[in-house]
């Protein structure tokens, strides 16, 4: 598999994620409210896969805010996405001048997801 990810830059884009958040009944940033420089796509293979903002603040720290996946990427493949991503993210904040990088979620079963995939 081969992972990429670009800036989400055009209204397009956000119907197509706010599509999925949609499908997964979360509330989502209105295209307005979307972090222009920090939201993110990732593609799998060319294909649309995953979607998230990094919210940046004025201290030393960032998270990452509105994760979603294609409803119709497999499970297998979005984990594995979700792995790269994560990692892009945190050298992306990084880059920015963020020391730490926190996953909050309001859902349990994300946060249970994050937690296996090495965050406390």
């Amino acid at each position: 598999m081969t992972f990429s990810a670009q800036k989400i830059e055009d209204r397009d884009d956000w119907l197509m994620v706010a599509s999925w958040w949609k499908a997964g009944g979360v509330k989502f940033f209105t295209w307005a409210d979307l972090p222009e420089d920090t939201s993110f796509l990732c593609f799998v293979d060319g294909t649309p896969a995953l979607a998230t903002s990094l919210i940046l603040t004025n201290s030393k720290f960032a998270w990452v805010e509105a994760f979603v996946g294609n409803p119709e990427t497999p499970k297998e493949v979005r984990r594995e996405a979700t792995k790269w991503l994560l990692t892009f993210l945190e050298n992306t904040a990084l880059s920015f001048g963020a020391k730490k990088l926190f996953c909050m979620s309001p859902v349990d079963k994300l946060t249970s997801y994050y937690e296996g995939l090495g965050f406390k």
